[in-house]
């Protein structure tokens, strides 16, 4: 399952206009309006999505997802990998087997030569569905997307609205680790939607109001969710910084929340030149989180250590990876500021960020971890700042025994949402900025 900060991102206060994001990005406190402003920002940045793509005549080749042909999980292994790649280092036995996914991915939906209808903008989840095909949550437009095996678009279900099956603020969409049922979590009024491929009607689940906004980690069964919670509690005056702390909780529909795992905080800047305007800081130490089939993995990004929990926050291990720190430079700070943009599904929040973190400078150092998600089978995938100014990133695989059992090399643009026995699927970017979801498939890894 992919993982997500501790702070996934800018957030918007409920009682706040609503001309931030589902990620609640900058507001000032004090002001309230209706939804419908969001409706209506929505319905303009998408228009003029597709007038972008329109102009740049993507529309005009085949009417379908693009699909790639399939490239056998040995030669994907035995790609060429460029000479210029630097393998993070670790004191983790391994390092095990080497796996490529620089080639072709098994399937490509949501391609710009596709029909108007399968461009996505804002895509904040995606799961391999039985048939081989992929479900999308496409945050934008506030709809799911049932692809086939083929990439034929088969239905879509969701849109904007109050209702049985619509949605206000799509963040997430995900199996359950027990009983694999597809639920989607709508961050305005916090709530899951169970969802099907054969259009059955939809069961929604209430959770608690602290949770509007926040970022789910997992299902676990139906009713029960992770978490992340953090997030400035109070607004601060403007130039300030904001430590605010972070923990892992556990969601159930009808019951208080359980806390299952603390950690150190992440840091917010709240805007001088946008009063009420504030945003997570890139960059800057804080707490990640990815959870498995049955564990639940925590580091602090300015250390090498994770820990490992059960799914009831029980400490189970300790891994000390052994990670070399990477000289932080103004280019750093700049990526950092590109890939933090790219996770928010609006394109007005990310012009909020921009205009927030442009009054801030890089960091004196870097933190060591950049990125951890978690498979199915229990193994952290934790992605360092090696080649984090190259078109490449690398990630080692450790099981959660302690073993480097692989380590991976992918395209910097590509964002894991899923990894499952044998295949990964994420969103990427082209040059143009339009999202793909892609689905690689590789030789399985020995069980952990």
């Amino acid at each position: 399952m992919a993982a997500v900060p501790l702070r996934a991102g800018a957030r918007l206060n409920p009682s706040c206009p609503a001309e931030g994001s589902p990620g609640r990005s900058a507001c000032a406190p004090a002001r309230n309006d209706a939804r419908l402003t969001v409706a209506l920002d929505l319905r303009t940045s998408v228009a003029s999505y597709h007038t972008k793509h329109a102009a740049a005549g993507w529309r005009r080749v085949a009417l379908r997802a693009a699909v790639c042909l399939a490239v056998p999980a040995t030669l994907a292994a035995a790609q060429d990998i460029p000479a210029s790649v630097q393998w993070p280092s670790s004191r983790m036995p391994g390092p095990g087997r080497t796996i490529s996914l620089l080639g072709p991915p098994r399937l490509v939906v949501g391609s710009p030569h596709g029909p108007e209808a399968q461009l996505l903008s804002g895509v904040v989840g995606a799961t391999l569905l039985p048939d081989g095909g992929v479900a999308v949550a496409d945050g934008s437009l506030q709809r799911v997307l049932f692809f086939g095996a083929d990439g034929d678009l088969r239905r879509i279900a969701g849109r904007d609205g109050d209702g049985p099956g619509e949605f206000r603020f799509l963040r997430w969409l995900g199996r359950c680790v027990h009983g694999r049922a597809l639920l989607a979590f709508d961050g305005g009024s916090p709530s899951v939607t169970s969802l099907s491929q054969r259009a059955e009607p939809p069961i929604v689940r209430s959770l608690s109001s602290r949770l509007s906004f926040q970022q789910p980690l997992a299902c676990i069964h139906p009713d029960t969710m992770l978490f992340v919670l953090e997030g400035p509690a109070t607004a601060l005056p403007p130039g300030r910084f904001a430590n605010e702390p972070t923990a892992v909780v556990r969601a159930v529909h009808g019951r208080d929340l359980d806390t299952l795992a603390s950690g150190q905080g992440r840091i917010f800047y709240f805007s001088r030149r946008m009063p009420g305007a504030y945003a997570d800081v890139p960059l800057r130490p804080t707490t990640l989180a990815a959870v498995g089939s049955s564990r639940i993995f925590v580091v602090e990004s300015g250390s090498d250590s994770i820990r490992v929990l059960d799914l009831d926050g029980v400490p189970t291990s300790t891994l000390v990876l052994g990670l070399r720190r990477v000289e932080a430079s103004r280019a750093h700070w700049n990526r950092s500021v590109s890939e933090r943009k790219a996770r928010e599904p609006l394109q007005r929040t990310r012009l909020i960020l921009d205009s927030v973190l442009a009054e801030l400078g890089p960091a004196r150092d870097l933190p060591m971890i950049a990125e951890i998600a978690a498979d199915s089978e229990n193994r952290i995938w934790v992605r360092t700042f090696d080649n984090y100014l190259s078109p490449y990133a690398t990630w080692l695989v450790i099981s959660s025994s302690g073993r480097q059992v692989a380590r991976v090399v992918a395209p910097r643009s590509l964002r894991p949402l899923e990894i499952g026995r044998g295949y990964l699927i994420g969103v990427a970017r082209d040059a143009d900025d339009v999202e793909t979801v892609v689905l690689f498939r590789f030789q399985a890894l020995p069980e952990s």
